[in-house]
Order: structure tokens, then C-alpha cells, then sequence
């Protein structure tokens, strides 16, 4: 009975080890386009969402918004949890009003982002409440 409670254990270790090393593998070595993102209480994705794009490498995020760049940092663990630490950004202005209000919608977006789900070249990026807040494609 110790032998199958310590294989168990063992194979159970190994798993979560696995999962925690390709998890990381797939968001260091992939840049992302930003799809769309959450905005008041719907998604957005139009002309400015094609230019931002969003990286993660070795713990730390980073990107262009709409005309900012941005940065942080994020911990993943086995359970497709996902903690972003508050993200800091230059301070340029966008050119409109529009674009402006859209990169803070954005920024905000981060905000409350609990989990994560990739499927194929896709990541989304949710809340605890299972909200989308924030939605990649892979580039290539």
C-alpha cells in the first residue's frame, strides 16, 4: 500500500511539474496580438486592438496599448491561474481622444485577470467571475 500511495504521489508531482513547465514554455516563447479586450461591460476590438500586441517571458509581461507601452509581471500556476502584477505604461498621448480612452479601457482590462485558457493559437484571459477581460492570438 506505501509503494501505490508513493507512485500516486510521485506521478501526481511529475504531472504538475509538467504542466507548470509547458505552461511556461508556451508563454515564453510566443508573442501575442491582442484580439480584444473587455471595455465597460463589452468586448472591444477594432481598428486600435490590431496594433497592440503583448508578450510574456521568464515572469515578466509586456506590450504596446494602443500608443504606450506597458510592463509587469505575472506568476502561472498547474491550475491555469494566472496573477499579473499592476501594469506600468509610458505616458504618451494617442493623438484622439478615442484612441486615448481606449488604451485606459485596456489597461483597466488587466485589472482582476484570475485565469487562463489556451486553446490552439488562442489565450483568453478571465476574472474570477469567468468574464473574458482579455482575448490573444498567437503571432507567427
Amino acid at each position: 500500500m506505501n509503494i501505490f500511495k508513493t507512485t500516486l504521489i510521485t506521478l501526481s508531482l511529475f504531472t504538475a511539474f509538467s504542466v507548470h513547465a509547458q505552461t511556461n514554455e508556451t508563454f515564453n516563447d510566443t508573442d501575442w496580438r491582442v484580439i480584444s479586450f473587455l471595455m465597460g461591460n463589452g468586448i472591444v476590438s477594432d481598428q486600435y486592438t490590431e496594433k497592440m500586441t503583448v508578450n510574456f517571458n521568464q515572469g515578466r509581461v509586456s506590450g504596446l496599448a494602443v500608443c504606450n507601452n506597458f510592463n509587469g509581471t505575472y506568476r502561472l500556476n498547474a491550475k491555469k491561474q494566472i496573477r499579473i502584477s499592476p501594469l506600468s505604461s509610458s505616458m504618451a498621448h494617442c493623438g484622439s481622444e478615442e484612441a486615448m480612452n481606449e488604451e485606459v479601457a485596456f489597461m483597466k482590462a488587466w485589472n482582476g485577470i484570475t485565469s487562463y485558457q489556451i486553446q490552439g493559437n488562442i489565450m483568453t484571459l478571465k476574472d474570477k467571475a469567468g468574464r473574458t477581460r482579455v482575448q490573444l492570438s498567437a503571432t507567427e
